[in-house]
């Protein structure tokens, strides 16, 4: 696939998945998985489950995924929540307040701090609505620039009144059905109210970051907060859509592109025996159930050190943390079509690149005009900066006893490896050895219509592709100890039962072939470049972060 032809694929990516507050960031590293390795969660997999938490919280910095700070998402969250340089501001809640907060509480998460019935009900509509929303996406985009009139009249006729239905009914289904008023009227109510009493609020979020209970330690002394992802089932059969990029699209794809980049592309031509990039794709939001994101749109808290910023809302954002990963996009069944000559040998004979199909690094060095974010070094130490000590002193003797850090359990890590030692290059690429694990039942959703059937689970064989362009070491990692095991369980039971699952979709519409024949004196000949079951990451979905903190100078501090 040439440079030019991918800068189009991933244009095309950037339509479908983008919206104005994330980007995508696209692998430059091939990140191609088993499917086994990516069930980590069933199967209760401690090398899967860490490999996958160490990739998607690391930091993203551009369009290219390389990522390059030292730092993982819960090291700066712990900053936030738990640094002795956060402050928090005074309010307090009427009891009136507190009991509309508790009520709205109560409708989305349990006493034991799991996301209710309802609001999983939510969640799973809102899953089919970006969907539906995706496909829809990707053909019209198929649909408004193809040449072919068959091609077109199908876009007008069939799948747009399909899709556009689908998008109603799904919409009006979940007013109905999946409780989108009532939820989305308790978070207002628990965002506002949760400002009125910051101390409470901030408590709640502590103890949803709990590292006694959240944070794993493995035998290799590496330190990380499980993630997974959501739906549990969005690499299973019936969660796949078709994503296709024709040859009419990838000229307007490229109109499209910045100017700049056009400039620098003047001289590359396409190849022009390509017709078609097919592939499937299922999206997945990214798992964290440690995390509150709602910690930096809130504006009751800061650093006392004015100047320091996890983003300054600007564009692109800089600070410690502008931007991080939200979802994953998976690819299978990777297809290029070609119209070859007769005279000479098939590229189709030549054995396939398997990994390599969605390797973007010459294209994302011209696709990348601007960074996406910039992100600044580590902030100055309190102690290499003696007027914010001093000041420092001052505001923590002022704290309630319930945030003072003197008070607040902090778990002493001086002899661990920290997980934002390890290199984020090495996660894709090291070996990791299967571990005998325990059996495990998939949970049952609820409600009627989103049930899963009872089914074991067993530990399989599975490894993290090692790119043949990558020399290291292998890492050889020990299953946890027994003391381990209790918590490793209720680990992947939290992710299992934070997860929603999605109901099967509905049938595309197929899609018929071109209708205009080959030219005389070539063939149509597909290249298959990925292996059957193997699943690859097309991309990560990274969400852009506001000003952050950006604190109300009306409150009182």
């Amino acid at each position: 696939m040439d440079t030019t032809t991918q800068l189009a694929l991933m244009t095309k990516a950037k339509k479908v998945f983008g919206n104005d507050n994330t980007f995508l960031s696209f692998p430059v590293t091939p990140l191609a998985f088993a499917k086994e390795t990516l069930d980590f969660v069933s199967d209760m997999d401690y090398d899967d489950l860490k490999a996958f938490s160490l990739l998607v919280n690391s930091i993203p910095d551009g369009e290219a995924w390389l990522p390059t700070s030292d730092r993982a998402l819960w090291d700066i969250y712990d900053d936030v929540l738990n640094g002795v340089e956060t402050e928090v501001a005074w309010s307090a809640r009427t009891d009136h307040e507190e009991e509309q907060y508790q009520t709205a509480s109560q409708l989305l998460q349990t006493t034991a701090g799991e996301d209710t019935a309802a609001y999983k009900r939510y969640k799973q509509y809102r899953d089919q609505l970006f969907v539906l929303q995706e496909r829809y996406a990707a053909a019209k985009s198929t649909g408004e620039t193809t040449a072919d009139p068959a091609l077109k009249n199908h876009w007008l006729t069939v799948e747009k009144p399909q899709l556009r239905q689908a998008i109603q009914q799904l919409e009006t289904d979940w007013i109905t059905d999946g409780y989108k008023h009532e939820v989305e009227q308790a978070q207002s109510v628990k965002a506002r109210l949760g400002a009125k009493s910051p101390s409470l609020t901030w408590q709640e979020w502590q103890s949803h970051f709990n590292q006694d209970i959240d944070q794993i330690t493995g035998t290799d002394n590496v330190q990380f907060f499980p993630s997974s992802f959501s739906p549990m089932n969005a690499i299973d059969e019936g969660a796949w859509q078709t994503f296709t990029l024709t040859a009419d699209e990838i000229p307007k794809m490229l109109s499209e592109a910045p100017p700049k980049l056009k400039q620098r592309l003047a001289a590359d031509l396409q190849d022009p025996d390509i017709t078609s990039i097919t592939f499937e794709f299922s999206s997945a939001t990214v798992l964290r159930p440690w995390l509150d994101v709602d910690v930096f749109a809130a504006k009751f808290w800061r650093f006392l050190d004015q100047q320091k910023k996890l983003s300054d809302g600007q564009s692109p954002p800089a600070g410690g943390c502008p931007a991080y990963t939200t979802a994953v996009i998976f690819a299978r069944n990777i297809v290029v079509e070609k119209q070859v000559s007769t005279a000479k040998p098939s590229s189709a004979a030549k054995p396939s690149k398997t990994g390599h199909a969605l390797q973007f690094p010459t294209a994302i060095q011209a696709l990348q005009v601007q960074p996406m974010v910039k992100l600044q070094p580590q902030y100055t130490t309190l102690k290499q900066n003696p007027l914010l000590q001093t000041q420092l002193t001052h505001k923590v003797a002022a704290l309630p006893v319930n945030l003072n850090p003197e008070h607040v359990q902090r778990r002493s890590r001086p002899t661990q490896r920290s997980a934002r030692s390890v290199n984020s290059a090495a996660i894709a690429t090291a070996q990791v050895t299967p571990m005998q694990t325990q059996s495990l039942q998939a949970i049952t959703m609820p409600k009627q219509g989103f049930q899963i059937s009872p089914k074991v689970f067993t530990a399989q064989s599975a490894n993290w592709r090692v790119s043949p362009t990558v020399k290291s070491e292998q890492a050889v990692t020990m299953p946890p100890t027994p003391s381990h095991s209790a918590q490793l369980s209720e680990a992947f039971l939290r992710l299992q039962n934070a997860a929603i699952v999605r109901p099967t979709l509905p049938v595309t519409p197929i899609e018929p072939r071109p209708s205009k024949p080959a030219p005389q004196g070539t063939k149509t000949v597909q290249e298959r470049l990925t292996q059957a079951g193997e699943i690859c990451i097309l991309a990560f979905i990274c969400k852009l972060l506001p000003e952050c903190p950006n604190p109300d100078p009306t409150l009182q501090w």
